[in-house]
C-alpha cells in the first residue's frame, strides 16, 4: 500500500487469462472500484472488531503457507493509513508466517464477517461448533468475543440445540461474550433461548455497545 511504489493489480499471467476469456474490462472496473492503497474509516472499524483473520505468506521460492491468527477483538490494529499491527502468538515456535515475511514481504490477509448465517438443521449447529472449536481451541486460553447476529436466521426447531451449543462453547472457551443485532425480533427471540441455558441473555443493538461491554 505504499503510494510511492504502486503494485499492479494484475500480472502477465492474469492478463493472459483475462484476454482469453474477455474479462479484462470487468477486471479493470473491479480494481478501479475496489482497489485502494489506504484504509478507510469503515475498514478500520471492521478490522479492529474482528477476533480472527487468515494470513497467507510465501517463501522465496513461492511455496505458500496460510495460517489462522486469533485473539480478543481489537488484537489487530490499524496503525497508519497503510499499516496493520498484530501480536505474534507463535506457541509452536515454528514461525512459518513471520519467517516467510522476513524473506518475502508479499502477504494476503482475509478478515471474515459471519453476518447472514442461516442455521436450519442440527447438522448446521454442529458445523458451527466444529468451526469455532477449530479456531479457538488451539489458542490454549479463554478469550473475549463479540458476535454479530445481524441478519442471522435460526429455525425454531433448532433453537434449543443452538442455545446448548452456545452454552458449551462459552463455558469452554470464552471469558465473556457479547452479542448484537439491529433486529428487535431476533433479540426478543434469541434472548430467552440463551437464558434457559444459563447464558447471559442480553443482546445489544449495535456493535459499538457490544464491544464496550465485552469486558464487563
Amino acid at each position: 500500500m505504499n503510494e510511492n511504489q504502486p503494485t499492479p493489480a494484475y500480472h502477465a499471467g492474469m492478463r493472459e487469462l483475462q484476454d482469453r476469456f474477455d474479462t479484462r474490462a470487468l477486471a479493470d472496473r473491479l480494481d478501479e472500484r475496489l482497489g485502494r492503497r489506504a484504509f478507510t474509516a469503515d475498514d478500520r472499524a471492521f478490522i479492529e472488531s474482528r477476533c480472527l483473520f487468515f494470513l497467507a505468506t510465501a517463501d522465496t521460492g513461492g511455496q505458500p503457507d496460510c495460517s489462522y491468527k486469533g485473539g480478543d477483538p481489537g488484537f489487530v490494529r490499524v496503525t497508519a493509513d497503510d499499516e496493520l499491527a498484530f501480536p505474534s502468538y507463535d506457541g509452536n515456535g515454528m514461525f512459518r508466517s513471520l519467517g516467510n515475511v522476513q524473506v518475502n514481504p508479499a502477504v494476503a490477509l482475509l478478515f471474515i464477517d459471519f453476518e447472514r448465517l442461516s442455521i436450519r438443521t442440527p447438522a448446521d449447529v454442529e458445523a458451527v461448533r466444529r468451526e469455532v472449536e477449530s479456531h479457538v481451541a488451539p489458542l490454549g486460553k479463554k478469550v473475549y468475543a463479540v458476535v454479530n447476529y445481524d441478519h442471522f436466521h435460526l429455525d425454531p426447531h433448532v433453537e434449543d440445540d443452538w442455545a446448548q451449543m452456545v452454552h458449551d462453547l462459552v463455558e469452554r472457551f470464552y471469558l465473556n461474550v457479547t452479542r448484537y443485532t439491529t433486529s428487535g425480533f431476533l433479540r426478543a427471540k434469541l434472548g430467552p433461548a440463551l437464558a434457559a441455558r444459563g447464558v447471559a441473555p442480553h443482546i445489544y443493538e449495535t456493535a459499538e455497545e457490544a464491544r464496550a461491554h465485552v469486558r464487563d
